[in-house]
């Protein structure tokens, strides 16, 4: 009797691994993602975003009564150096959460030797130290949003001379004194 319980017990444990990895497969395929495996949400935490080979670090998460709520992350680098246009985001989802992306970290984007056009999201506060250096090609930059408050040294050097700035006319001057200033360092 304890035979039959235990080959019974066994066939099902079995049948349930085979059609839990026959599920997981489908699910995977069908969302073309190879790491389904959910980000753990605290601070500190690298995570990279396939879409835009952009490599993220949550520096804040908003929490109430137990729940996440957001919170704000730092480009800490793209991956694909060869990309002609790249565009930061506003924001970025972890876990269908959404998180602003308000810094652009130290030496984020240096020597992309292929750049030629950069859009910085809304949220952007500060642009990190030499984060967009030897970007020799880089001719346009944009910035979206008007909350940037810091560039880094060196954030712009050796960029194209023909490089042009855009902004808001709000904060086009003050964007301007930002760029100047962070060369002179």
């Amino acid at each position: 009797m304890g035979k039959k319980i235990l080959n019974g017990l066994l066939k099902y444990v079995f049948t349930f691994i085979i059609v839990s990895a026959m599920i997981i497969s489908v699910g995977c395929l069908k969302n073309n993602k190879v790491n389904a495996e959910e980000i753990e949400i605290k601070k500190g935490v690298v995570f990279t975003d396939e879409e835009t080979s952009a490599e993220y670090k949550i520096t804040k998460v908003n929490v109430r009564k137990g729940e996440i709520l957001g919170g704000n992350v730092t480009l800490v680098k793209i991956t694909d150096k060869e990309r002609k246009n790249v565009k930061i985001a506003d924001r970025v989802n972890i876990n269908e959460i959404g998180f602003n992306v308000t810094v652009i970290g130290n030496n984020a984007l240096k020597n992309c030797k292929k750049l030629q056009k950069l859009t910085i999201g809304k949220n952007i506060k500060k642009v990190g130290k030499n984060a967009f250096r030897g970007c020799k090609k880089l001719k346009r930059i944009v910035f979206s949003g008007d909350k940037v408050k810091k560039i880094g040294k060196n954030a712009f050097k050796g960029i194209s001379e023909e490089a042009r700035f855009s902004a808001s006319v709000r904060i086009y001057e003050k964007l301007l004194k930002l760029v100047s200033k962070s060369e002179r360092r």
